[in-house]
């Protein structure tokens, strides 16, 4: 297929490092939302709001 292993070897570093950062960036989440899950309602309506196309 013409693909390297060097290709290869990037995309599977690359998918493991997504894993970690989402796993530190997850349990991060959990403490915050469970103390202020008023602030993470508001961010997420604010978020929604700021995204939409008039």
């Amino acid at each position: 297929t013409g693909v390297t292993f060097t290709g290869i070897s990037t995309i599977l570093a690359a998918r493991v490092g997504g894993y970690i950062a989402g796993t530190i960036v997850g349990a991060a989440m959990q403490k915050i939302v469970k103390r202020y899950p008023e602030a993470l309602l508001a961010v997420a309506f604010f978020i929604a709001s700021v995204g939409q196309r008039t």
